[in-house]
């Protein structure tokens, strides 16, 4: 009976050693397993330390952007306050040259009614100057119009010249070109001698028209044949002999 309980107990013994062999196998996979899930959760901590970094640098640079589309909106706002202010100057301009263009406008109509009147009654008198021939009438008649149309152009160019804001060479040099084979341009200022049925009288270039007889340089009288017309020229030639000059275009 004892050697019974010997074996027994030996029997025993040996399976409790077999189940503390494998609860230590156990308990070693377990810390094993630990062991890479401790190392899984580092790494996974130092992943989201990366991302916390990476949402800082993102976080900054949003603010910087924030910042700037700021400072962006608030130049943008002073600018069109800015370009207001420019409107409102530029819609008090074309205020006042409307009015300025309305004035012109006026006086013209003015002096056109009484250039009207005046022709009529210049036209009527010569009409009743019994002593003179027809022909020498449709001659006063033909040079007194040329005289109000070389008027009106001047007027014309006036007006024009009123509505620039510019005062360089370019709108001032207009020129007066007679009409020949060669160039020969005048400056509209440049006076001629014109010989009219009342006698030679002195007229600029800008009132000269076809048909009209001037004194040319030589002193004989000739014939103005096409209708002058107006040029500009982007410079000028001052011709000087003593104290007299002559401005002419460059392809006098």
């Amino acid at each position: 009976e004892l050697q019974k309980n010997e074996d027994e107990f030996e029997r025993n013994t040996l399976e409790k050693q077999n189940k503390l062999t494998e609860s230590l196998r156990d308990i070693e996979e377990k810390e094993r397993v630990l062991h890479c899930k401790t190392s899984e959760l580092q790494k996974s901590e130092e992943e989201l330390e990366e991302n916390a970094l990476e949402v800082q640098k993102k976080k900054d640079i949003l603010t910087q952007s924030m910042a700037d589309l700021e400072k962006r909106e608030q130049v943008l706002q002073e600018k069109t306050v800015e370009l207001q202010k420019n409107e409102e100057e530029f819609e008090r301009k074309s205020l006042e040259t409307q009015r300025v263009k309305t004035e012109l406008d006026k006086n013209i109509h003015d002096l056109q009614e009484v250039r009207t009147k005046k022709l009529e009654l210049l036209e009527k008198e010569l009409l009743e100057r019994n002593a003179l021939d027809q022909d020498s009438v449709r001659v006063e008649l033909r040079d007194l119009k040329a005289v109000v149309h070389g008027l009106q152009q001047e007027m014309a160019r006036m007006a024009a010249s009123s509505y620039s804001d510019a005062s360089s060479v370019n709108t001032l040099e207009s020129w007066i070109h007679v009409g020949s084979t060669k160039p020969c341009c005048f400056h509209p200022d440049a006076h001629f001698k014109v010989f009219t049925s009342d006698g030679p009288v002195l007229a600029p270039a800008s009132m000269l028209h076809q048909g009209a007889r001037v004194q040319s340089a030589s002193g004989k009288v000739v014939e103005v044949v096409n209708p002058p017309e107006q040029h500009q020229v982007d410079s000028v030639i001052e011709l000087k002999a003593g104290t007299a000059s002559l401005v002419v275009s460059p392809d006098h």
